[in-house]
């Protein structure tokens, strides 16, 4: 698709009104006016009634002084705010022609050529680390605005080339600020999920999964022996249903998700972020499924204020695009797991099933409870 077909979509940044400053500038020509067009009269009057006459001019031309310093302000703030937006769609139209470029030729939505049947019992061990900073030893220094661009900065604030710098060369896309346990385990049939916490607090590899798959034979013995009797507690107050994240002693999740913002230079230098999400057979080493995807930002001259870094961005053209409301986040997970990943599998079952087939492994009283 066309970088002018991009633009044509584009959402307006700010919208403005470019007569801000007109309010208050009829309003001190209108009192101007009248002050003049009554002086006259003012001088006819008696002296008692010429000195209150003067002194209500004297009001009106102080009114007609303030009404007019407000319509300038208001005039110097609308023209920096068209400078600042000038600026900005610079910038964004720079973001739409290298963002065209890139998903003609380097977007990439892979499905293994070979679809295997997902085993039940199996899981996935999700690898992301979503506040992970960029490392790009190629990135440019913190670069100076324009003289203009200076000029307004040191009157408003922004744009601030130190905290545009960050967004652009260190701050990760948001794809996978909502990447977790619960999300994989709503969106994909895996029984259960791990995370390598063994470099954080948590200091261990953590397994969240129903209570069904727990129950399974063979599930406690994971379990490290300092923490199995507070975990075996809380399993036997869980519903059959419920999710329950526990310390393992050694990962058994044959699939592995990885997750990462793998933008180069090149492409921060454009406002443009690239993201990747994959999902390996650890045993085999096949690829499965893999999206790498790009998102030009909208808005790069103006502060986030509490909106993330990059959640003013547009995707490729593509069915992405459904998964991502405007500014929201994208729905990466649900994204892949519609259109790569279900393709890698052969009967894709349902939530149900694999419930189903857990609980035959415990017994027909579990499954029982659990319908009932």
């Amino acid at each position: 698709m066309s970088s002018s077909t991009l633009l044509s979509s584009l959402p307006d940044t700010l919208p403005e009104s470019q007569w801000a400053w007109a309010g208050p500038a009829l309003a001190a020509v209108a009192l101007l006016l009248l002050c003049v067009a009554a002086w006259p009269a003012v001088r006819r009057l008696s002296a008692a009634r010429r000195v209150a006459g003067m002194a209500l001019c004297g009001l009106g031309l102080a009114a007609v002084h303030g009404f007019g310093l407000l319509s300038y302000r208001a005039y110097l703030l609308q023209r920096d705010r068209t400078e600042l937006r000038a600026f900005n769609d610079a910038l964004v139209r720079d973001a739409m022609q290298y963002l065209a470029r890139l998903c003609g030729t380097e977007r990439r939505l892979v499905v293994a050529e070979t679809p295997m049947v997902l085993p039940a019992e199996q899981g996935v061990l999700l690898d992301i680390e979503p506040a992970r900073r960029l490392a790009l030893p190629d990135a440019p220094p913190l670069p100076s605005l324009p003289p203009r661009m200076q000029e307004v900065q040191q009157r408003h604030g922004e744009p601030d080339p130190q905290r545009m710098h960050e967004r652009q060369y260190r701050l990760p896309v948001d794809w996978f600020e909502q990447v977790g346990a619960g999300e994989l385990l709503a969106a994909l049939p895996f029984a259960f999920v791990e995370r390598d916490l063994r470099h954080s607090a948590r200091g261990a590899i953590t397994v969240t999964a129903p209570k069904l798959w727990w129950d399974m034979a063979g599930r406690a013995s994971l379990l490290p022996p300092a923490v199995a009797a507070e975990v075996l507690d809380r399993l036997a107050r869980a519903d059959p249903l419920q999710q329950v994240e526990a310390p393992v002693r050694e990962s058994t999740a044959r699939y592995l998700l990885t997750g990462r913002d793998i933008s180069t230079a090149e492409d921060r230098r454009h406002w443009v972020a690239r993201a990747q999400l994959s999902l390996t057979d650890r045993r085999s080493g096949m690829l499965l499924a893999q999206y790498v995807g790009f998102a030009a930002h909208l808005a790069p001259a103006y502060e986030p204020g509490r909106r993330l870094a990059w959640q003013d961005s547009l995707l490729c053209p593509g069915p992405e695009r459904a998964y991502k409301p405007r500014g929201e986040r994208f729905d990466l997970v649900r994204f892949v797991a519609r259109h790569a990943m279900h393709a890698a599998w052969h009967g894709i079952r349902r939530a149900g099933d694999v419930l189903q087939l857990l609980s035959r492994a415990v017994g027909g009283r579990a499954w029982s409870a659990l319908r009932g």
